[in-house]
């Protein structure tokens, strides 16, 4: 009777090692596959984010890429323009990369970032009469109630 039940756990243990190894290589295979097609939705992805943070800003290029077991998306050349609508940049980025974190994305029902890197960072910034500073063209005081509307 216990040897019965010593193989019983044994091959549910082994069936379960075995799924769990399958179900990983399926993620790590549909990633890697599908995560080519992000610069292909580059517009509307740029579109939500502009939604999202209500800045008028623009991408150069947005692509993504496979690092282990999580997506790394990158953005070249982010602008940032005037809140004023004008043509001026007032912040501008060369790269940024980050990767996100899919478990604690999952557990959190939100985006959650892992690693971020930052390149080339230009910024126009003016002090205030406080001695505060400020990015040029947006106020000293800033909401992100709208932000935080959007997580929920």
């Amino acid at each position: 009777m216990l040897k019965s039940c010593a193989l019983w756990v044994n091959r549910l243990l082994w069936a379960t090692v075995i799924s769990v190894l399958l179900l990983l290589a399926a993620y790590v295979s549909l990633g890697r596959y599908y995560i080519g097609y992000v610069e292909q939705y580059q517009q509307q992805l740029v579109a939500q984010i502009t939604r999202l943070t209500d800045l008028p800003l623009s991408i150069d290029r947005l692509y993504g890429r496979w690092s282990k077991l999580a997506p790394v998306l990158t953005l070249e050349n982010l602008s940032v323009y005037s809140s004023e609508g004008g043509p001026e940049t007032v912040l501008s980025i060369d790269n940024i990369s980050f990767k996100i974190d899919i478990l604690g994305s999952l557990i959190k029902r939100s985006v959650q970032v892992q690693h971020l890197y930052i390149d080339g960072v230009k910024c126009r910034l003016l002090e205030t009469s406080q001695g505060r500073w400020q990015l040029a063209g947006y106020p000293t005081t800033v909401s992100y109630t709208h932000l935080r509307a959007h997580e929920t």
